[in-house]
């Protein structure tokens, strides 16, 4: 299930044998209760033919990507290119020995591999999802109906890139008076903004993300949805990425002040 995701890195290698993408999504703005990432999901397809080469060059773009310095998550998305042949880099490594189409998904962040081209792609065919406890039904379907007009509004600020360029957007908004909801929806920044609306309307269905819990995630290779009814990301992180408000206009010189002697 998933990613809370806002600073990507992305890095491939190549070579005469595969072409290895991986791409690693984690929330910048983690709430300060939420420090360390758990697990919820993972999802493995295609068997290679050559395990042992293709597990060395998995090993050694895992190694190069978790070796960045900071200042390279801190940029949103970056990626680099190798010709040889984290969340917890081990977890993917055991649940998806030998797959060259694997993702991994944490509650704050994810990490996909892929043996075909990945960059610039929505990918919304593989999805998980995890959800809290259950609603009651009264209560549940003005909810849902609240959740849907705030992802019909907030999907689009996230597919422009409304903060600070990246395919990233969140709100907060009062259910009742005791009650806020916490919606968070983002993209991997290398999509375009057709494809990242594409891909979270796609992870906004019914069918992949649940109604009516008190929270839930819903999960895909290109991009990820959550809602709760308490904060899990950092307010005061997701302020600073919010742009500066328009200068004001210099005020009109009255009318007197215009005025010349005769």
């Amino acid at each position: 299930m998933g990613s809370s995701p806002s600073n990507i890195f992305s890095l491939a290698i190549a070579s005469s044998s595969f072409l290895l993408l991986c791409l690693l999504l984690c929330n910048s703005s983690i709430s300060e209760a939420e420090q360390w990432p758990e697990y919820r999901a993972n999802a493995c397809y295609v068997p290679s033919n050559d395990s042992l080469y293709f597990q060395k060059n998995v090993n050694t773009l895992l190694s190069a990507l978790t070796s960045k310095s900071t200042s390279d998550y801190e940029k949103g998305f970056a990626y680099g290119m190798e010709g040889q042949g984290p969340p917890d880099q081990s977890k993917i490594l055991q649940a998806c020995p030998g797959m060259k189409d694997s993702t991994i998904w944490y509650d704050l962040c994810m990490l996909t591999y892929n043996y075909q081209p990945i960059i610039s792609t929505a990918r919304v065919s593989t999805y998980a999802s995890w959800y809290e406890y259950n609603m009651l039904d009264a209560t549940a379907t003005s909810f849902n109906k609240l959740l849907e007009v705030t992802l019909e509004a907030l999907i689009p600020k996230a597919a422009n890139g409304q903060l600070a360029g990246k395919k990233f957007a969140v709100n907060r908004t009062s259910f009742t008076a005791s009650q806020p909801l916490y919606t968070l929806a983002q993209c991997t920044p290398d999509l375009m903004a057709a494809d990242c609306n594409k891909c979270l309307q796609a992870a906004a269905a019914v069918d992949k993300l649940p109604r009516g819990k008190g929270g839930a995630m819903s999960f895909l290779q290109s991009c990820n949805i959550r809602y709760g009814n308490y904060s899990f990301y950092n307010e005061t992180a997701v302020a600073q990425l919010l742009p500066p408000p328009p200068a004001s206009p210099p005020p009109i010189p009255h009318p007197l002040a215009l005025a010349t002697r005769p």
